[in-house]
């Protein structure tokens, strides 16, 4: 029998096609590979600008202060050179006036201290202050420059001292970077208790890891939208509605059928969990 002259051409055929299937796989992989990267990086700008935005503002209070005290030493030597022309008063018992008093001092450290108890006791309020301070880092928050102290969150640090910063003098400040992982400790602690600002902190953290934990990420998206479960929660971070729908679609992306619908069971299904000692 003479041999078929369009085998050797339909085998090189399928070798091609092969091949050119083969290419075309590795392309559709790096490509996938690329928008997940993508979209990472994006998540992590969001939070990036975020926290700048948070930052001026922090910047722009303190500067606010810096003025109001500025004007308020001015007034004062004023004051001081107007007396020091007048005749000397006669000898009175009346009281200094309360603004040449110094500032009180406050111990940062101790209140930070108080917190850890506070936390690891089971309040989920300074449970999720910790998370705050261990994810942003306190040397973004207090720092000492040229022994020059300058506060750049005037509100974590009310908050954590129960006092209003332009009022106190701060002393023995705890010196700290971000720590994810301590963070998320703190946060998901939080979370379990039914913390709302503590699971979009959380989840907004799971995101921008490097480690990409999208599933639980996405869980905490959907739980934080629920009511709120515990009286007086103070957030530090909240997104707005548009920024949440959109890290909520593009979390949901890049996840299966079958770990979304896990991932709305248990936000559906959340109920808080109150700690005990």
């Amino acid at each position: 029998m003479a041999p078929n002259p369009l085998k050797p051409l339909m085998k090189g055929l399928f070798v091609m096609l092969a091949l050119a299937g083969a290419i075309l796989l590795v392309h559709l992989v790096r490509v996938s590979l690329l928008e997940q990267e993508q979209r990472r990086v994006e998540t992590q700008k969001r939070y990036n600008e975020e926290n700048e935005r948070r930052n001026r503002e922090a910047e722009k209070l303190q500067a606010e202060a810096r003025q109001r005290r500025e004007r308020e030493a001015e007034e004062r030597r004023a004051q001081a050179a107007a007396a020091a022309a007048a005749p000397a008063p006669a000898a009175t018992n009346a009281p200094a006036n309360p603004a040449d008093a110094k500032r009180r001092i406050v111990d940062l450290r101790a209140a930070f201290d108080k917190t850890v108890h506070r936390a690891a006791s089971g309040d989920p309020h300074a449970q999720y202050l910790l998370g705050y301070l261990y994810l942003v880092g306190m040397d973004k928050i207090v720092q000492v420059r040229d022994a020059k102290l300058f506060i750049y969150n005037r509100l974590v640090v009310a908050t954590l001292t129960g006092e209003d910063p332009s009022d106190i003098r701060l002393v023995s400040v705890p010196a700290f970077s971000s720590d994810r992982k301590v963070a998320e400790k703190w946060l998901e602690r939080a979370s379990l208790q039914g913390h709302r600002g503590a699971q979009i902190m959380l989840a907004t953290s799971l995101l921008t890891d490097i480690k990409g934990d999208d599933a639980p990420a996405y869980r905490w998206l959907l739980t934080s939208e629920g009511p709120p479960l515990i009286p007086d929660e103070v957030r530090f971070f909240n997104p707005p509605p548009a920024s949440r729908a959109s890290m909520k679609e593009n979390v949901r992306k890049r996840l299966s059928p079958e770990q979304v619908a896990e991932a709305e069971k248990m936000a559906k299904e959340f109920q808080p969990k109150k700690e005990t000692r």
